[in-house]
């Protein structure tokens, strides 16, 4: 089955620029065409700009008008990504997205990636980090992740942290324990039930201190729309935007809807 394409969003901000770099690796990667979209009424002051970022590799310009996240969302099919650059704000803010993250995180048919600065560009292949949290959404994280480790001959790492909750100072050791029990043994049925192969990594703590430590040497972190809450109630939540904000590497966000679970096992099926 088609990989899809890629698309991305360029405005020719410092973010859009990384994002396109990001881009145009991740479409040689697949093997896919790439599409840049520029969505602002002074798309002449680009010039020829996305093309030579692209660092040779062919790229469609698209300039059009009107709201960003509707023609970005318009132009993915399911099988496709969608990149976007999201604008570093101050600390007081990190918790909030640009109003076009927001929109396209919660309507994208496609995983989007999202990148923060040129900082998070220092490896295209390697390590992969999926964040599962709930069987909610699960096994599309863990087959979308698995397919990002392929294409970049690299190894897979799935973090499934269980908060430790009020536990009595004397019984936290044998809390610890059991949840660390209880976790791997959950992972490992999730891995088993997609046919997944990854290296397994419970935590107990916090899940944002946890993903943001797997990623440290990541090349891409994975992670699901549903992350925060359990369940995907059309915006991100705070584990999303705060591995936008803080990680070291691209964070992808794989949408969980109704028939995407399926969809993407069997695509994973075809490619075993």
């Amino acid at each position: 089955m088609s990989a899809g394409h890629v698309v991305v969003g360029f405005d020719g901000s410092p973010a859009a620029t990384a994002a396109l770099r990001w881009a145009a690796d991740e479409a040689r990667l697949r093997g896919v065409p790439l599409i840049a979209y520029t969505v602002t009424g002074h798309h002449n002051d680009l010039g020829d700009l996305p093309r030579r970022l692209a660092g040779g590799y062919p790229v469609t310009v698209r300039h059009h008008s009107g709201d960003a996240a509707t023609l970005l969302c318009a132009a993915c099919t399911p099988h496709g990504l969608l990149v976007l650059g999201t604008r570093a704000r101050p600390a007081v803010s990190e918790l909030v997205l640009g109003s076009v993250s927001r929109a396209c995180l919660r309507h994208a048919p496609c995983p989007v990636v999202v990148i923060r600065d040129s900082t998070q560009l220092r490896h295209v292949r390697g390590l992969v980090t999926a964040g599962i949290r709930s069987p909610t959404g699960a096994g599309s994280i863990l087959v979308a992740a698995a397919r990002e480790a392929r294409w970049r001959a690299g190894t897979l790492i799935a973090v499934h942290a269980r908060p430790l909750g009020n536990v009595d100072a004397q019984l936290l050791h044998a809390a610890t324990a059991r949840l660390n029990d209880q976790g791997h043994e959950w992972l490992a049925a999730q891995l088993a039930a997609t046919g997944v192969h990854a290296v397994p990594e419970v935590v107990v703590g916090a899940p944002e201190n946890a993903l943001l430590q797997h990623s440290a040497h990541a090349a891409l972190l994975v992670l699901g729309a549903h992350q925060s809450s359990g369940l995907w109630t059309g915006q991100p939540g705070t584990t999303i935007t705060h591995c936008i904000r803080q990680a070291p590497c691209p964070v992808m966000v794989v949408p969980n809807r109704p028939g995407h679970q399926q969809d993407a096992d069997g695509r994973h099926q075809r490619d075993q």
